[in-house]
């Protein structure tokens, strides 16, 4: 009985002694660790210090252009120095053009990605790159543009603020430099090859740099993990045609998800300009469409921000130029460093393995060991402070406070004096400065994009294949979501001779702030959301607007195939139905019984054809739709009526029909690869996806089926969807 007794209460002892260390422990994490800015803002002013990082991870994000001429020389020159930060960062180059794959090419830390949304243009898509460079969990993540060149002190930045116990975002504005004397390869050279330092590069950007006024954000680097940037949803900007970077910058103080720092005076990043660049660059379509996004979407509109409104500055402090930083928070009088802006020193990684044990104390007697620590690491701070020890009144109020200036006092130079507040930076010219040279703000007020479209023909000599094939879709505001998960198809199976056609306003400037390769129609009109499926009479006029787009295409010799977006593509069948040769024309079947014959009347269906260029197409072609002028009914019909004769006079066997006037020659497809929305039921299996390429379905119609919701929620469920409506971007695999 004894025994159990003890062995009771050695029990209980062990589990309070257990509790008590775990509460201990846990008190300690919950003091070191504010999650807020209003608690970083408020807390108490012993509350914070850099802890340790030893090893850091970076990677950084572009999106340059072709990597040729000068502008190409620039953008080498930025990558190169990237290259040269220590630890050498991960480098990744989104884009498309061969120049960058050639560039990267035998550099293990250079890698290129096209799997994010562009324009079809081949401008990157900004909200597409912010959340690719979201999805790296650890480390610090930069997104810059490809022209800023970084200065090795970067790198002690970066880790200085991975050090820092909360989320934050830190931005720059960048110089600009021009006749720039030097050169890069493994080192920054002078003039015939003689090697210069680092120091001397950045004193030369300092003393020649200049910032442009109402200058905008170029620079933007965070500690990468699972919080984002913002609240809501980024619109779709079209990355370097301006607005996007004062618009994440008033998102992110707008939020306050993160803590956003003005890392301009510390970063000192800058750019090599060419007097001989030209003049201000005209107003594109997607500069004036992303002044529309940035007047539409989010808080920019109603508070533009600029670097000024960023209250929290990281500047160098003292003699130790780039080695020591202070963050200062302006909208604090006098403009002070107080214990909660404390010196972020870079330490050697043997230091800051020391000072991963320590935290600021919160008592007087874990200010005395943690002191006594710190002091053993210098020797003529330690002799300093043993002769101003004596002179403090230990255990009054401002014990601590003294300490804490005597210890930045001398971190920081003989140069800064303590203040009731903390330290004093000596920041205030600094901040006026930083004031006057981001006063500006890049909002300006939205301008049409439909002053500067293009036209129909320049798209096709852009867009078209080298066969002179263009897939053509014509569509209305109602189908936007499938639209874009056409285009995402198109886009997975790298097919990029498509065009959009609008036949309403709303869907125009939709598909071009999605950047999209989009004209108006001749003739536009209003397209209901729900009530414009097969049967009403606004779904009979845009089929007829389908067939007059055609036929302008064919007149302008360019072959099409024609695709409604409600097809769901498999594969590209472009190169199959080219080789039926002139004077064909390929459609889509809708019989469903695999039993009857494919060109029974009126089963030629018009969402899904290919046709070739030459006077016979574009004779019969003008016939349909003079034809569906003529009726009351959708352009289908008239297909039919025309090419097959009334009754299908014309057929020939179970899949033709010769028409006899224009010498026209029709296949109906083989709806096993070509099926439509009832043949064999496919869109009712378990596993339609796997069932169609088995199969080898090149396309699946969404047709037999009334009503886009139905449409919408059939695809969607059955997982044949590639676009997120949420972040306006195409399904990717690293999403």
């Amino acid at each position: 009985m004894e025994n159990r007794v003890l062995w009771l209460l050695w029990l209980t002892g062990a589990f309070f002694l257990g509790t008590a260390f775990y509460t201990s422990r846990l008190m300690s994490i919950m003091w070191v660790a504010p999650r807020t800015i209003e608690s970083l803002e408020e807390r108490s002013p012993y509350g914070w210090l850099s802890a340790p990082v030893e090893e850091l991870a970076v990677t950084i994000f572009t999106a340059p252009g072709p990597l040729v001429g000068d502008v190409g020389f620039r953008q080498k020159m930025a990558i190169q120095s990237w290259l040269r930060l220590v630890p050498c960062p991960k480098v990744v180059l989104l884009g498309q053009h061969s120049s960058l794959t050639d560039f990267a090419a035998g550099k293990s830390h250079v890698t290129v990605e096209d799997d994010i949304d562009f324009t079809f243009s081949g401008q990157a898509m900004f909200h597409g790159m912010v959340q690719r460079a979201l999805r790296v969990q650890s480390g610090v993540v930069v997104m810059i543009d490809s022209e800023l060149i970084l200065l090795p002190h970067v790198s002690v930045v970066l880790r200085s603020l991975h050090a820092v116990d909360h989320d934050w975002l830190l931005t720059g504005l960048p110089r600009t430099v021009d006749d720039f004397p030097y050169s890069l390869r493994d080192d920054w050279l002078q003039a015939h090859g003689v090697q210069i330092e680092d120091e001397k590069v950045n004193a030369y950007v300092k003393a020649n740099g200049n910032w442009i006024i109402g200058g905008v954000a170029q620079f933007w680097a965070w500690n990468a993990n699972s919080r984002p940037l913002h609240a809501g949803v980024m619109p779709p900007f079209v990355f370097k045609q301006g607005q996007h970077d004062s618009w994440l910058l008033a998102e992110a103080l707008t939020s306050k998800y993160r803590l956003v720092i003005d890392g301009t005076e510390a970063l000192n990043v800058f750019r090599i300009v060419n007097t001989m660049d030209g003049n201000e660059p005209k107003k594109t379509r997607e500069i004036r469409g992303n002044i529309e996004l940035a007047s539409t979407y989010g808080s920019y509109h109603f508070r533009p921000s600029k670097l000024s409104d960023v209250p929290f500055k990281l500047v160098t402090c003292g003699g130790l130029q780039s080695k020591t930083f202070c963050i200062v928070n302006l909208s604090q009088q006098p403009c002070v460093c107080s214990a909660l802006h404390l010196p972020i020193k870079a330490r050697g990684e043997q230091d800051l393995r020391e000072s991963s044990r320590t935290r600021w104390p919160q008592t007087q007697e874990h200010f005395r060991s943690w002191l006594d620590l710190f002091l053993q690491r210098d020797a003529k701070l330690l002799n300093n402070w043993k002769s101003t020890e004596s002179s403090l009144i230990v255990g009054s109020d401002s014990w601590t406070q003294k300490v804490m200036n005597f210890l930045t006092q001398r971190m920081l130079g003989p140069s800064t004096l303590p203040t009731k507040q903390g330290l004093d930076c000596g920041c205030d010219n600094q901040a006026s400065n930083r004031r006057v040279l981001s006063e500006k703000s890049d909002f300006v007020e939205s301008e049409s994009i439909e002053e500067v479209p293009y036209s129909l023909e320049n798209l096709l000599k852009k867009r078209a294949s080298a066969e002179n094939v263009v897939i053509l879709a014509v569509v209305g505001n109602s189908y936007r979501d499938m639209l874009m998960n056409w285009v995402c198809r198109l886009k997975h199976l790298n097919v990029s001779n498509y065009l959009v056609s609008a036949i309403d306003d709303d869907i125009y400037r939709f598909a071009v702030h999605q950047g999209l390769p989009v004209f108006k129609s001749r003739i536009t009109m209003n397209v209901s959301r729900n009530e414009c499926h097969f049967g009403t009479q606004c779904f009979q006029k845009v089929t007829k607007m389908k067939s007059r787009t055609v036929l302008e295409i064919l007149k302008l010799g360019y072959h099409v195939l024609f695709s409604d977006v409600d097809v769901y593509w498999f594969q590209d069948p472009s190169q199959e139905l080219m080789a039926f040769g002139p004077g064909h024309m390929c459609a889509q079947t809708d019989q469903w019984n695999a039993s009857e014959p494919l060109n029974q009347p009126r089963r030629l269906n018009s969402g899904f054809y290919f046709v070739w260029s030459d006077n016979r197409t574009i004779a019969a072609f003008s016939n349909i739709v003079q034809h569906a002028a003529n009726s009351e009914k959708s352009e289908q019909p008239s297909f039919y009526d025309v090419l097959c004769g009334n009754g299908g006079i014309y057929t020939v066997g179970n899949d033709l029909c010769v028409q006899p006037i224009f010498n026209v020659t029709v296949h109906f497809l083989d709806p096993a690869k070509y099926p439509n929305g009832a043949f064999q039921r496919l869109w009712e299996k378990k596993n339609v996806r796997e069932v169609c390429e088995a199969q080898g379905c090149r396309v699946l119609h969404n047709n037999w089926v009334s009503g886009r919701k139905k449409k919408l929620e059939r695809q969607f469920t059955t997982g044949l969807w590639d676009y997120d409506a949420k972040t306006r971007l195409c399904t990717r695999s690293w999403g």
